[in-house]
């Protein structure tokens, strides 16, 4: 309403500089789904956004720079507060539909799966690596085992698995593969370090939707999972078969 239309560029040099003065890549990342939106979407006062995407094209570069070097040597707290960081840029990028920013954001995200990179921050690397398709069933599988195979610091194995698996666990409901290396991991621990380890993974599973924790139940309790109608008539029930797998879920449920 003010018609402050040419002030868009000068703001833009501000912040243009503003980037080039910090390698903080959780600024730098918070910054490009706001910038996202107007580049994609314009507003209401058809404001020129050409001195938007110059300054959006620097982000994402620092940003895909910074990343890799934010997710080294920080404590649990950090690394949550990156991962929502990550995610909220991921969804920057897929909006944009820029082929050379996502180039530059999966390198990124390769650099971070690697080394001694934060559990959660690599295990969140590599869950957006295969929803790009850039990373195969099996190179994921690989990951998850090595991620798995920890029993210096389990603590590890369960902070990269949340980072994997938070939002959805549509991958261990659809992947046998997946789905026995993380069966065959939790079997594997005893008691002492499966209570420790309890309240992360109890937050983990209570991000999936009721229907996907409904079909991984039943994975747990038969090893398979039933997509299509069962053949057993409304209403009837196997009680020998549901009472299966109430011991696991009175562990999973803390009941």
């Amino acid at each position: 309403l003010a018609d402050a239309r040419a002030a868009v560029p000068v703001v833009m040099d501000a912040m243009q500089a503003q980037a080039a003065n910090t390698s903080d890549a959780g600024v730098l990342l918070a910054a490009l789904a706001p910038l996202a939106n107007v580049l994609r979407y314009g507003n209401t006062r058809g404001t020129d956004t050409a001195s938007v995407a110059q300054v959006l094209d620097g982000l994402i570069t620092r940003a895909c720079i910074a990343l890799p070097l934010a997710a080294h040597g920080i404590n649990s707290d950090a690394a949550q507060v990156l991962l929502k960081q990550m995610n909220q840029a991921d969804g920057a990028l897929r909006l944009l539909q820029n082929s050379a920013h996502i180039e530059q954001w999966l390198e990124a995200l390769e650099h971070c799966t690697v080394g001694s990179n934060h559990a959660l921050v690599a295990g969140r690397a590599v869950r957006l690596l295969i929803e790009h398709e850039a990373w195969s069933v099996e190179q994921t599988a690989q990951a998850l085992s090595l991620a798995c195979s920890n029993p210096i610091n389990p603590l590890a194995s369960a902070e990269w698995l949340e980072g994997f698996l938070q939002g959805s666990g549509l991958l261990l409901v659809m992947n046998d593969a997946l789905w026995q290396i993380l069966h065959d991991w939790v079997a594997s621990l005893n008691d002492t370090v499966f209570t420790e380890l309890l309240p992360l993974l109890r937050r983990t599973f209570s991000t999936f939707a009721s229907g996907e924790r409904r079909q991984l139940a039943q994975r747990v309790g038969n090893g398979a999972v039933t997509l299509g109608p069962a053949n057993a008539k409304p209403g009837e029930v196997n009680h020998t078969r549901a009472a299966l797998v109430l011991p696991l879920l009175a562990q999973i449920y803390g009941t």
